[in-house]
């Protein structure tokens, strides 16, 4: 899958954590990976003061001496690395700079220095597989993973969009030898009213959750049984669909969770859908999204948001 990854960087806290997964991803497919380092970046300009020359030439300077040690370590493993860096650059360059490079895939920080907003805006305009890394609240020493990906968690909802991140995630679980596990949660329809429902009621509830399990367990099936290596089959009946996911998640020991952007019902004015949305911001695994949309409608997503920012702000 990936022949060309790009890597951000906005500090050295996590960079240990962050090149242990792109070093994995490399060695598995074969890539080779770009480092690229975000020095006094725009992207989160929430903040503005006065710089001083002299201390951001230091400044810079070290960084340049961080990044090339970083790269070096990695070229010693054989791998081939290549380094870049951006200078006060914003979410439009970096947009320009990944598709003009053709990257096959880049990797993020979930929560970092200049980088808090910089997901959304990627989800909205890149057309690349995106892995969000969740390093928020962990120390360096705390998160080098032990072992490379053994098991990739798929959420499905039975929808052609959703199943977008199935190329991907196959096409991973292969290059690791990894089991894939097919997930599909059955969502028990919500009666919200002063009353409890009666017995018949409840009758016609359950019957309607037992159709769509059995159709759901035979999509499943019949998924599993056109995809290569060891795949795996998870059917869940929940009230609650994201909760069912990261109970999963935590029982399965999920290395990897791969989805799609948006499932059947996701609105495509949004960059991702509301399941999409929960697991990047909550789960403590990385997610690796896989955009839907085409080309052309992520761009006419991002002037939607634009648009919308402007108007909230009274412009």
């Amino acid at each position: 899958m990936s022949k060309q990854i790009l890597v951000t960087l906005d500090s050295a806290k996590f960079g240990e954590y962050v090149l242990t997964h792109a070093e994995c991803i490399a060695r598995a497919s074969g890539a080779t990976i770009t480092l690229l380092y975000f020095f006094g970046s725009s992207l989160n300009k929430s903040t503005s003061r006065i710089v001083d020359p002299l201390d951001w030439q230091m400044r810079k300077m070290e960084a340049e001496a961080n990044l090339n040690k970083m790269a070096e370590g990695l070229r010693t493993k054989g791998l081939s690395v290549s380094t870049d860096i951006f200078e006060g650059a914003d979410t439009e360059q970096l947009i320009q700079y990944a598709q003009a490079k053709e990257f096959d895939l880049m990797i993020l920080t979930k929560q970092s220095q200049n980088l808090s907003n910089l997901i959304h805006t990627m989800i909205k305009s890149a057309t690349m597989p995106i892995i969000i890394l969740p390093v928020e609240g962990y120390l360096p020493q705390d998160t080098k993973p032990t072992q490379c990906y053994q098991k990739f968690l798929v959420p499905l909802d039975g929808s052609q969009r959703a199943e977008i991140s199935l190329p991907v995630a196959t096409k991973l679980a292969q290059d690791f030898k990894a089991q894939l596990v097919l997930a599909h949660v059955v969502q028990k329809p919500a009666m919200p009213r002063h009353i409890p429902p009666n017995a018949e009621e409840v009758q016609v509830v359950e019957h309607l959750v037992d159709i769509n399990r059995v159709d759901a367990a035979r999509y499943l099936e019949n998924l599993a049984s056109r995809l290569p290596g060891d795949v795996q089959t998870r059917l869940i009946v929940s009230d609650n669909i994201t909760a069912a996911l990261h109970h999963l998640v935590d029982q399965e020991s999920v290395d990897l969770i791969v989805l799609s952007a948006h499932g059947y019902s996701g609105e495509q004015q949004q960059p991702y859908g509301s399941v999409t949305n929960n697991l990047i911001a909550y789960t403590m695994k990385p997610v690796l999204v896989v955009q839907d949309l085409p080309a052309d409608t992520t761009q006419e997503v991002k002037v939607l948001a634009i648009d919308r920012s402007v108007k909230a702000r009274g412009g």
